[in-house]
């Protein structure tokens, strides 16, 4: 019975010490290539509403449109840094 328990033990370290080191290789590439989708739509959308004038309600109060051009424009530039990390900047190849 003893023995069974430590097989069990063993097992699960060994299965932890794996999703640690899947954990540790996060593609970053991939995760900057959604990003840079979210970032494009939502500056669009941001424009698109600051455009029109139109105020949206937000938790209680409103996203005024002046705003929103300003959170159209930050969220474009942060869709032009993940779009080049995602897509242009090329992996650096270990020496």
């Amino acid at each position: 019975m003893e023995a069974l328990k430590t097989e069990k033990s063993n097992q699960l370290n060994t299965d932890i010490n794996t999703l640690k080191q899947k954990m540790n290789t996060i593609n970053w590439k991939e995760i900057c290539k959604f990003l840079s989708g979210a970032f494009f739509v939502t500056a669009g959308a941001s424009w698109y509403f600051a455009y029109l004038k139109i105020d949206l309600p937000f938790i209680g109060t409103t996203m005024t449109h002046q705003f929103l051009f300003i959170r159209g424009f930050i969220h474009f530039v942060l869709f032009l840094t993940t779009f080049y990390f995602g897509f242009i900047k090329k992996k650096q190849q270990p020496n």
